[in-house]
Parts: C-alpha cells; structure tokens; sequence
C-alpha cells in the first residue's frame, strides 16, 4: 500500500518541537500548522498486489481510514474511500483530507483496514468522522484483507513524502 501527501507546500508548513512531558506528566502534542482554508492534512491511497481471499475473483476494494489520537489512543473511523473494482493494483481517486479545524498531530496514528467488496448494496462510502455514539456499519458483504498503520510524522518526514506500507 502507497500513501503520498498531496498539496504540502514548504511555506506554510511549520513543526513544533517533539512531545514531551511537562511537570505535571502531561503530554504536550506537535501540531501541524497550514496557512488558513487549506487542508490541514491530505493524501492519497494506492495498493499493489493484493491478494483474493478466493481464487479466480477479481478483487473490489475499499480502505477504511481510522484515526487514533495521541491523548485519547481511542479508534475513531473516519472516512473511506470509493470502491475500485476489477484489479490487484487499485488507485483510489478519493483522496484523505483533514481540513484546518480537524485536530491533528504528528504523533497521530492513522489505520488503514482494506477490504473486498463482495456485495456493494451492504457497503456504503462515508466522508466524514461518525458521531461517537454511532456504532460503525457491520462488515456485512466485505473481506478483511488486512491493515496498515503509520503516524502523521511519518508520512511528513517519509522521502518525497511517500510511505509504502505492508498490510
């Protein structure tokens, strides 16, 4: 699996220095700062080479993308991606974006759950965080073919702002 940050320019674009512990044993977070009405955080997914849970079926696939915040270590999903139907090598066309107000870290961890879709009436595309008092949809008509995880600092620090990422 592929992740690239898009639309990072380098002005704009500041780091605070790393966490650490005050006094009183709180943590202290590096905020990622953009300049105002851009997205705080945005990239884009690709897999390569994913295998079928059954043979001779051409794979239809959808990533889930959860967030875990640093000072909480709570799952919360947060969106998905469209489902790309037909081929091992899918490259999602609905990007991830945190806009300005979403609160986001370097130390963030980002979890990315890949699925076959078998039956698309069961499955639905959501683009926006669920209410914390929603349970999330049931994995009705989908395999589980695997995750990934990264922190946001990794993705920032990562060479040409590219992870490859194994599920």
């Amino acid at each position: 699996m592929e992740i690239k940050e898009e639309g990072a320019s380098e002005e704009g674009q500041h780091f605070l220095p790393t966490p650490h512990a005050n006094d009183t044993g709180d943590f202290q977070f590096t905020s990622i700062q953009k300049t105002p009405n851009e997205p705080q955080l945005e990239f884009i997914l690709a897999c390569k080479d994913l295998v079928a849970p059954v043979r001779d079926r051409k794979l239809n696939t959808l990533v889930q993308i959860s967030v875990i915040h640093p000072a909480e270590q709570g799952l919360t999903r947060y969106s998905s991606t469209e489902i790309v139907e037909g081929t091992r090598d899918p490259l999602f066309l609905t990007g991830v974006t945190f806009p300005s107000e979403y609160p986001i870290y370097e130390e963030t961890k980002i979890k990315l759950t890949v699925y076959d879709v078998k039956d698309k009436s069961h499955d639905t595309v959501r683009t926006s965080v669920l209410p914390e008092h929603k349970d999330p949809l049931p994995e009705v008509g989908r395999s589980f073919l695997g995750y990934a995880s990264f922190e946001v600092g990794e993705l920032l620090k990562s060479k040409e702002q590219l992870l490859a990422l194994s599920l």
